[in-house]
């Protein structure tokens, strides 16, 4: 009977053990994904002269991750897209929707992002002997992240389902519904549904777009050729 007892509180112990083990993984690997973005600096859009600068990065990050650009951007560019981008942060914000990265604005997304930041101390959890096992409360703190808002069109008349295109020829991309008074980008995913670029920006009152066939936009200056594979068009009401 004493071998039974004291096999069972092995086993009980041994338990415990693992679920903590796993229950801190778990919080080591949510705080790993929170980013504290803290800008030092003004940063503007200059329609002659684009500023490049690591902290153009580290803003773009943050825009991307709270649904205010719809794509990641490359080099570090203070284009058209991150300029747009901006003004809706700022509206959203209640701030004047200047576009540009001063005090204030840079103030908000500090404390947008580093307030949602969770300390790096791991908490240690306390193993109690117990007939019942009990797991240990783990707090951590995920951001949440808003959802783009993406204009539904009526139908597409062009492309079809499954429409096969050759890279270089031109295409007429056509859709059904109401634009007026709106701008619109179109946008390319892959086949998992992750962003692959850009078609076209800053496109008003249209429901046609003739496209060169894998020419995508990654950012306001530069430009690639998708890889042939299968990919969906989206259209996003800006």
């Amino acid at each position: 009977m004493r071998n039974f007892t004291n096999s069972k509180s092995s086993i009980l112990i041994f338990t415990l053990i693992i679920v903590m083990v796993f229950s801190m993984s778990i919080y080591k690997e949510a705080s790993a994904t929170t980013v504290c973005t803290s800008i030092t600096k003004s940063l503007n859009y200059n329609a002659k002269k684009l500023m490049k600068d690591k902290e153009v990065t580290m803003l773009q990050d943050f825009l991307y991750t709270n649904g205010y650009l719809a794509s990641k951007t490359t080099g570090g560019s203070y284009g058209k897209l991150t300029y747009a981008a901006v003004k809706k942060f700022q509206i959203a914000q209640k701030i004047s929707p200047t576009g540009s990265i001063g005090p204030i604005t840079r103030a908000a997304i500090k404390k947008i992002s580093c307030s949602n930041t969770p300390t790096t101390a791991t908490p240690t959890p306390t193993i109690v002997t117990t007939t019942t096992p009990i797991a240990p409360v783990v707090k951590s703190t995920v951001a949440v992240v808003p959802t783009p808002v993406f204009k539904s069109v009526n139908s597409f008349s062009a492309p079809t389902l499954g429409a096969e295109v050759t890279t270089g020829n031109t295409f007429m991309i056509k859709w059904t519904g109401d634009n007026t008074g709106r701008v619109i980008n179109i946008l390319i995913e892959d086949g998992n549904g992750a962003g692959a670029g850009y078609i076209a920006t800053n496109q008003s009152n249209i429901n046609q777009y003739i496209w060169t066939v894998g020419k995508i936009f990654m950012s306001d200056e530069q430009y690639t050729t998708a890889s042939p594979g299968k990919y969906r068009i989206v259209i996003v009401d800006q």
